[in-house]
């Protein structure tokens, strides 16, 4: 069991079962919400089912998607997918914002400027039909982190 799945036990937050296939979110979809997966795994897709789809990650237990949206409230920029049966964690992008409210000034604005160039590395990426790495690290390095320091 990963780091990140001790930790959010300890938390409660509704899950969402998905099965094979079953879309977690749309490109275009409001970002109100993130995911964490819990168990299994989504695919996320830009172009989702057209003919110039592109895969942009495979994102597996103990990681989270559509974080982006949920910080800089814009329209999801990929489709998620459910590449196998999974438990995903739906955290309200309320409930992330205020906790980022909570933060100094200065290193919210660090934040949204780091959300924002990923957004736009993304869409150049897509463009040129480069997808970025397979696999987000923040979550579990985080995690990593907190239970180091619980000792």
């Amino acid at each position: 069991m990963s780091n990140t799945i001790r930790i959010l036990k300890t938390i409660e937050m509704p899950e969402q079962d998905f099965d094979t296939g079953m879309i977690v979110f749309r490109e275009g979809d409001p970002g109100d919400s993130f995911y964490i997966v819990r168990r299994g795994s989504v695919t996320v897709y830009k172009n989702y089912g057209k003919s110039d789809q592109l895969e942009l990650a495979v994102v597996t237990a103990g990681r989270v998607l559509g974080e982006l949206s949920a910080m800089d409230s814009r329209a999801r920029s990929a489709t998620a997918v459910a590449t196998e049966t999974s438990i995903l964690t739906c955290v309200n992008a309320q409930s992330l914002k205020y906790q980022l409210d909570q933060c100094p000034p200065w290193f919210r604005a660090i934040v949204l400027d780091v959300v924002e160039r990923l957004r736009v590395s993304g869409e150049r990426l897509s463009k040129s039909g480069i997808a970025p790495p397979a696999e987000h690290s923040s979550l579990k390095e985080f995690a990593k982190e907190e239970l180091k320091a619980k000792g």
